[in-house]
């Protein structure tokens, strides 16, 4: 359904265990955290640091397609470019003994902002505001970096929680990302629709050929919308609708949703689902800065020790929560269900 609000990514959840394979003479492979339609997310062992790492693997069906393989380079080269605290940290990216591309990143603890949703429905504005500062942070870096995402939805922000108890919002998955350098091809057909259709903008549904960091505005302005109102802007049965629900552009306001969310909050939010790329925030610096100045006295950077965000991811070692998509660290524990694109333990 082109509707659907559970926008989690392409790995599904998976229970299994791998069998211990060795990467580059310096990876053992372990538990299987999800995997998809192009590729899979492993935890691994780092043999010469003793450290835990998470490893992603084009799967089967891919991994001899040229432009499968093609877009996972891509990936590598956009977030290897990235060194950002709300991006995931890529560690190491090589080739293995068959002449496949591997990405190392870090292991996360936490769920992605999907699984939130799903439990809290919509959250407090001023949490909201939280998520989408550190979104927009992180943004802001890549695209000076000539990096777009293209692909921002709940199953691509993770809510991880550090070692010193605190909450962080990390970027995930530029699969899909566009990098504007001259030594990188396009490899995605022109004029071929690029992202999850109901965090598109009208430019990626056109098909527009000069698409810039706006699209990714755009992106977070549904991701706010969706996290204030408990709802989608547009939705639809199907894909060819939901299109031209978003092309004319006539959503519902968000307070007409929830009366709690502020008239500035609603105001930055149509802003940046602008139908009209000129008329939306300037960059993703500039989205942030009037989100800020919307709750001046907020801690809404780094970590946010003390903010609404503290309380708002169920983190379960013990498998106490359904929700909370997370691996047991010992390692004779039962492996756990992982939640989307989570690179979790």
């Amino acid at each position: 359904m082109a509707g659907n609000d559970d926008q989690g990514g392409g790995l599904e959840r998976t229970d299994e265990l791998a069998p211990t394979l060795m990467l580059a003479g310096k990876y053992r492979l372990g538990r299987l955290l999800g995997e998809g339609g192009m590729g899979a997310v492993y935890e691994a062992e780092h043999l010469g640091l003793g450290t835990t790492v998470a490893v992603k693997l084009l799967g089967e069906g891919s991994n001899t397609d040229p432009k499968s393989i093609a877009r996972f380079k891509r990936e590598a080269k956009a977030m290897g470019q990235i060194k950002h605290e709300n991006v995931v940290r890529v560690m190491d990216t090589g080739t293995d003994d068959y002449g496949l591309p591997y990405l190392v990143m870090e292991v996360l603890d936490g769920e992605s902002l999907s699984a939130v949703l799903r439990r809290e429905k919509r959250l407090k504005p001023n949490v909201a505001v939280e998520v989408a500062c550190q979104i927009l942070a992180g943004l802001n870096v890549a695209h000076s970096k000539g990096v777009v995402h293209r692909d921002l939805k709940p199953g691509n922000v993770f809510i991880a929680s550090m070692q010193d108890g605190t909450k962080r919002v990390k970027i995930l998955d530029f699969g899909i990302s566009k990098l504007h350098d001259s030594t990188t091809h396009n490899v995605t057909a022109e004029g071929a629709l690029v992202g999850t259709p109901n965090f598109m903008a009208p430019e990626q549904i056109t098909g527009e050929s000069d698409t810039d960091t706006r699209i990714d505005v755009y992106a977070v302005g549904v991701l706010l919308y969706r996290m204030i109102s408990g709802k989608l802007p547009y939705v639809a049965k199907q894909a060819d609708e939901l299109y031209k629900k978003i092309l004319a552009a006539k959503p519902t306001r968000p307070r007409d949703l929830n009366e709690s969310v502020p008239p500035e909050l609603e105001a930055a939010v149509l802003k940046a689902m602008s139908p009209d790329r000129s008329k939306r925030f300037v960059d993703a610096r500039e989205f942030e800065m009037a989100l800020r100045e919307l709750y001046p006295t907020q801690e809404m950077f780094g970590s946010m020790s003390r903010s609404g965000l503290q309380q708002l991811v169920t983190i379960s070692r013990s498998g106490s929560s359904s929700e909370a998509p997370t691996v047991a660290a010992s390692p004779r524990a039962k492996p756990r269900r992982v939640d989307l694109h989570g690179w979790t333990r």
